[in-house]
């Protein structure tokens, strides 16, 4: 399973930035995502897996605008089965990523339960403060 626990949204000065902690179990399959516009950064504290970035989503699917991901986690955006034509990368405690908006991203194979924090950078202030 996937949980991903909004600790703090903030005003930054004309922007929001958000910071969470996300757990994946190891051999956990989840959804491709990409969102409109919020950008993350991942730090990994545990574990490994495979994060695919970029290349094209498998049936993507607009998610609903009231939903809770939506207005508490990483604003619109789209979700999908999974990526073809992406880049793999193994991540691994310590290392940092930065997933742009609009970039599809996917973890192809947790091979290790994973935990990381994700810094949200929401220029256009779609997710609420908290």
């Amino acid at each position: 399973s996937t949980t991903d626990t909004p600790i703090r949204t903030v005003d930054a000065g004309g922007h929001n930035v958000g910071i969470g902690v996300v757990h994946r179990a190891k051999g956990f399959k989840g959804f491709a995502a990409s969102h409109d516009k919020v950008t993350e950064v991942y730090q990994v504290l545990e574990g490994a897996g495979i994060l695919v970035t970029g290349g094209t989503m498998v049936s993507p699917q607009r998610r609903e605008n009231a939903a809770d991901e939506v207005t508490q986690i990483n604003g619109p955006g789209v979700s999908g089965a999974s990526i073809q034509g992406g880049v793999s990368h193994r991540i691994t405690k310590g290392d940092m990523v930065i997933i742009p908006a609009g970039t599809p991203h996917w973890f192809s194979d947790v091979q290790e339960d994973l935990s990381y924090t994700v810094v949200r950078v929401d220029p256009g202030r779609v997710v609420k403060l908290k």
